[in-house]
């Protein structure tokens, strides 16, 4: 009997704590959620928007002042947004922004970070902080063709890379050796955009 009752009270304490948990996670998102808005409002009533162009990405590899290295705290204060920094090995999804967060002898850094034409995932929206201005490739319409006559009228340095990976050859165009442009490698539409590592 003795052994059927430590079950017992192994079964509700493990219930408790899932319980106790779920409870920590809903609030702990919500307060997030709320901050998220409260910050954005503010940005936006106070006239404190970054201006972000499709341009200056490619020449520079980085969105608005993210690039490799930085830290989710950093990402907080550049984007004037409200995210849960506390995760390790992350992934941030903001509207067609990616950031990869990875714990490195620096601590929790950017290791991934994607201009993604493809919003596959669920995402938040930029925030008023942030405006896109200018040209804006879209996925399944925009293709390699009209990326380079986009390049050759901005006269944006360019380079054309074929990846061999067994019998598929993926296309990319390397920008002013700072970003890495990729299409798919049967109807040559754009997938996204990546900053190179030097």
């Amino acid at each position: 009997m003795k052994y059927y009752r430590d079950d017992y009270k192994k079964f509700f304490a493990d219930w408790f704590d899932e319980i106790v948990y779920d409870v920590r996670m809903f609030f702990r998102h919500a307060y997030l959620e709320f901050q998220w808005h409260y910050l954005s409002l503010k940005s936006y009533f106070l006239g404190r928007r970054k201006l972000i162009t499709l341009r200056e990405f490619l020449e520079t590899g980085s969105f608005g002042g993210i690039r490799f290295g930085i830290t989710p705290h950093d990402a907080v204060e550049i984007l004037q947004i409200a995210y849960d920094t506390s995760h390790v090995d992350s992934v941030w999804g903001i509207d067609s922004l990616e950031i990869g967060f990875h714990e490195t002898e620096d601590g929790l850094t950017a290791q991934f970070i994607k201009y993604n034409c493809n919003k596959f995932r669920q995402t938040k929206p930029y925030p008023p902080t942030i405006h896109i201005e200018g040209y804006i490739p879209k996925f399944r319409e925009t293709t390699m063709n009209d990326f380079i006559g986009y390049l050759e009228s901005e006269q944006l340095p360019y380079e054309v890379y074929w990846e061999e990976f067994e019998d598929i050859r993926i296309p990319h165009i390397y920008v002013n050796d700072a970003t890495d442009v990729i299409f798919a490698e049967d109807d040559f539409m754009i997938i996204g955009i990546y900053p190179k590592r030097n």
